[in-house]
Order: structure tokens, then C-alpha cells, then sequence
């Protein structure tokens, strides 16, 4: 495939990307209402050739396909995107464009909250991140870093209100993952241990900027704890966070003392710690599939 071609296919991506992303991305928590549908669709409709004695019955129909259509465009080009600039040479693309590409993809996981579309978005952020971990250019290199540090920013950013409280909060964890599992396998994993330690600090309320900030942390973090891939590189800190977890139940907001404490302090950190799992294993104290509950 030549440039050219790269660059157009490039293009329409990004234009379907966007298309979708104004339809599903409404204040209606499952997507665009059947209303919201019908008068983004008015423009191309004949008003003429619309017959009055219709009770508009196949609204809810048409308002389902359209949405449902446009979280499958999501979903598809955010992991196409990624595999095309993972797979292409690198002299086909720009850094302005492996920059713009990542950053839309990271504009796909801010904003959507549907898990499908963000679990297949965080495939192709990985991929695109685990090209860039292995190129040898010093800026191409630095862009998953970047992100990451923009992360930190964006989940700790002072400001925070009641719109910023979505559950589990949503796309953050798979942003992060999406650079943490694009680290090279059997190398120490440089990017986890600098943003692990700064995460436990905003969950135990050392360096957070308000009560939403803790909250992010903390789904971020029982993310990455429960992550099969990052077990091994995550032990060291499992002792921190479990202490980070019991303090949580001082805490005077429900959401970090109940919720996020409870669910951070659940089986996928407990049984990372090592005494736990070798003195109640070793004594069939707990079934040997229990990682898997």
C-alpha cells in the first residue's frame, strides 16, 4: 500500500470516527435518543415523501440501528487505526501523524463509556504504543510517556464536579493499560513503575487534588492489580495498596470508603501478595481457580 493510499484511509477513519462519535457521545447515558436520531437525520429526509398517518412507528428502530452502527464504527476504527500504524513502514507516516492518531484514540477512550468500544480502542492504543516503544526514533519513543504523563494530569486535574463522576471511571484504567501493556515483555517495565507509585499517592490522598482524583486512582489501580500480564511487576507495590485500601475506610466520602476501598481490597490484590497465597493455598484454604472468580 502506497502513502497515498495510507494517508486517504487515514482520512476516512477519522472522518467516520467523528460522524459516530457526535451521535453516541450525547448527555442520554446509553447514546443518542430516538429524538436526538430523528433531527440529526432531518436534513437528508423528503418531508414531502413522509406520509402523515404514520405514527412515526418505526422511530425507535431507526434511532437503535443508527446508534448501535455508530458504536461499531468506534469500536472497529479505533482497532484498525491502531493496527495500521502498527503494521505500516515507518517512513509512510509523520510524527504530526502518529501524534494526532494516538491522541485521537486517547480522545475515544475520554469520551465514550460504552466497554466494548473502549476494551477494542485499548487494543489498538496498544498496538500503536508497542511500535513506538520499539522505534528508534528519541521522539517517536517519548510519545507513549508523554501520554501517560498527560494521563496522570488529566485524572488528577484540580476542577473536578459531578460530571466527572462516571462509573468506574470509565475510559481512564483503559488508557492507562493501553501504554502499560505495550511495554516490552521480559524488559523491566519502566512506564508502570513511574506511574504505579504516583497513582498510590493520589489514592491514599497525598498528592490529590480532590475526592474524584482519589476515586479515579484507585479504579485505575484495581485495573492494574488485576491485570494477568503485570503480576509479576506489580508485587512489589501490592503491600502499599493493600495499606492504601484499609486507610480508605477513614474516609469522610462514601465513594472512597466504601465503593473504591472495598473493590481495590478485593481477591485479584489480595492474592498478589505472596504470604497470602502460599500459607491458604498450601492448606486449600481457597479453590485453585480463585484468580479467575
Amino acid at each position: 500500500m502506497t502513502r497515498t493510499k495510507l494517508n486517504a484511509l487515514m482520512s476516512l477513519m477519522n472522518r467516520a470516527t467523528e460522524m459516530a462519535l457526535d451521535f453516541i457521545c450525547q448527555p442520554d447515558a446509553l447514546g443518542a435518543t430516538a429524538e436526538e436520531v430523528v433531527l440529526q437525520s432531518d436534513d437528508a429526509t423528503n418531508e414531502d415523501d413522509m406520509d402523515d398517518n404514520d405514527d412515526s412507528l418505526d422511530l425507535a428502530p431507526k434511532a437503535q440501528i443508527i446508534t448501535t452502527a455508530c458504536w461499531l464504527t468506534v469500536k472497529e476504527v479505533s482497532l484498525l487505526m491502531g493496527e495500521v500504524m502498527n503494521s505500516a513502514a515507518a517512513e509512510f507516516f509523520e510524527f504530526d501523524d502518529i501524534k494526532r492518531a494516538g491522541e485521537r484514540l486517547m480522545n475515544v477512550l475520554f469520551t465514550v463509556k460504552h466497554t466494548g468500544v473502549l476494551a477494542r480502542t485499548r487494543i489498538g492504543m496498544t498496538a500503536l504504543c508497542s511500535r513506538l516503544m520499539r522505534s528508534t526514533e528519541k521522539s517517536l519513543k517519548e510519545l507513549p510517556q508523554t501520554w501517560l504523563c498527560g494521563l496522570i494530569e488529566q485524572l488528577n486535574r484540580p476542577g473536578q464536579g459531578i460530571r466527572d463522576r462516571v462509573r468506574r471511571s470509565a475510559g481512564l484504567p483503559y488508557a492507562f493499560m493501553a501504554i502499560l501493556l505495550a511495554e516490552p515483555k521480559g524488559q523491566p517495565r519502566v512506564a508502570l513503575e513511574g506511574v504505579l507509585p504516583r497513582l498510590l499517592d493520589i489514592a491514599c490522598g497525598e498528592a490529590s487534588t480532590s475526592e474524584i482524583s482519589r476515586v479515579h486512582a484507585f479504579n485505575v489501580i484495581r485495573v492494574i492489580f488485576a491485570d494477568r500480564d503485570l503480576s509479576v511487576d506489580t508485587t512489589p507495590h501490592a503491600a502499599r495498596a493493600v495499606q492504601v485500601s484499609i486507610d480508605a475506610f477513614s474516609s469522610p466520602t462514601w465513594e472512597v470508603c466504601i465503593d473504591l476501598s472495598l473493590a481495590l481490597l478485593d481477591y485479584s490484590l489480595v492474592v498478589s501478595l505472596p504470604a497470602f497465597e502460599l500459607c491458604y493455598g498450601a492448606h486449600g484454604l481457597f479453590p485453585s481457580n480463585i484468580k479467575e472468580l
